[in-house]
């Protein structure tokens, strides 16, 4: 078994296309990481503790309107200055690419019912919701448990967490991870169709039974081996800050200012890494099954891609809100992507009983992962010679 695995692997990266994708994927990566940062020393800012030298004595300075005024006028200003053709100064420099690393309100709102509320406005609801009797409706419920979870969030306060931003990019990392599944794992059985040599394999001694396995497996190895690599160039981003910031409160993260979820940085970036991985190994099982089914690379690619990006895109076109937000929220990107579980309020009725949005996701996830198994060693098993 075990040379069967390593023979599959060997084929998989003996693949030029599948080494371009993972050069060009890397070479990405690495800008992600370091292209700002080569931009601004250009530009003259030497180092990153001039950044945070600078933002420095914002630390933990509760952020009011008159602060979001105040720093809209200050990079106005300061690309006005850039624009006229004025050297700018390494203050100006942070304050134009840093100053819009925390959230950008005051109040947060959070989408509940279909509805946004504040935190005011939550709590007025349901005491209007307890006067008409209606405490045991399910729009009740939901806004009572949300409301029970974001009541005791603290005021927005700045903290540099700028290294987090490009690491914990869970959407870009994520597209690359998927890019390379399909670029790796779409020929996994076709190939043995398209360059005849599947009557050949199935009629050996391992055919059908430990051929389909080695497969299933050396395609969950090469899906490790490129979530780390990739996950492992995004991680510098902090490492370059020394991981500043990396025990701040997630609702002070930038873009995760609405999160129901009261944890910190390091536990959403080891949260979201934990989900990720179980939601790449789901469409690298897909990505097998579909080869397995179609026998055909550029279909089976097709499809794979239509699987990844389809759902989501089809959502935004449908009228009924309550179907669209499922191909929107309940799809293998969004598995894969992690992020909009942390960053969205939503929760789904079920039995009667506001159940969150990453809860129903993720175990949907996992029920799907054994399924998915069984259908690529049903299906390997009837291969037809």
């Amino acid at each position: 078994m075990i040379d069967l695995i390593k023979f599959e692997l060997y084929k998989i990266f003996s693949k030029k296309s599948v080494m371009i994708v993972l050069l060009l994927t890397v070479l990405f990566g690495i800008f992600n990481v370091v292209g700002q940062d080569l931009y601004l020393k250009f530009k003259g800012l030497d180092s990153i503790d001039d950044a945070y030298s600078v933002m420095k004595k914002y630390e933990g300075k509760v952020i009011t309107q008159e602060d979001i005024s105040n720093r809209d006028k200050t990079v106005e200003n300061v690309t006005q200055k850039e624009k006229s053709g004025k050297k700018l100064t390494k203050e100006d420099l942070v304050h134009m690419h840093f100053s819009y690393d925390n959230p950008l309100h005051v109040e947060p709102t959070y989408i509940i019912n279909n509805k946004l509320y504040s935190l005011n406005e939550m709590k007025d609801e349901i005491r209007k919701l307890e006067k008409e009797n209606k405490a045991d409706t399910y729009e009740y419920k939901n806004l009572n448990y949300v409301y029970d979870k974001v009541k005791n969030i603290e005021k927005p306060k700045f903290y540099f967490t700028h290294g987090w931003l490009t690491t914990a990019n869970f959407k870009i990392i994520a597209t690359l991870i998927a890019v390379l599944i399909v670029a790796g794992l779409t020929p996994i059985f076709s190939d043995e169709y398209q360059s005849n040599s599947a009557q050949i394999m199935l009629s050996c001694k391992n055919g059908k039974n430990k051929l389909v396995l080695s497969k299933i497996l050396s395609g969950l190895i090469f899906t490790a081996i490129v979530f780390i690599i990739i996950n492992t160039i995004y991680i510098m981003s902090a490492l370059r800050y020394d991981f500043i910031g990396w025990d701040k409160p997630l609702r002070l993260f930038k873009y995760y200012g609405a999160t129901i979820f009261d944890i910190r940085i390091i536990d959403f970036y080891i949260a979201g890494l934990g989900i990720s991985f179980i939601g790449a190994i789901l469409f690298a099982l897909v990505t097998m099954l579909m080869s397995l089914l179609v026998k055909n690379n550029m279909i089976s690619l097709l499809l794979n891609l239509g699987l990844y990006y389809v759902p989501a895109f089809f959502g935004n076109f449908i009228p009924m809100d309550s179907i669209a937000r499922v191909f929107r929220e309940i799809n293998l990107a969004e598995a894969v992507k992690a992020e909009g579980m942390f960053i969205n309020t939503n929760t789904y009725n079920i039995f009667g009983n506001p159940t969150l949005y990453s809860t129903v996701l993720i175990s949907l996830v996992v029920i799907s992962i054994p399924i998915v198994i069984y259908l690529i060693k049903y299906f390997g098993k009837r291969q037809a010679i």
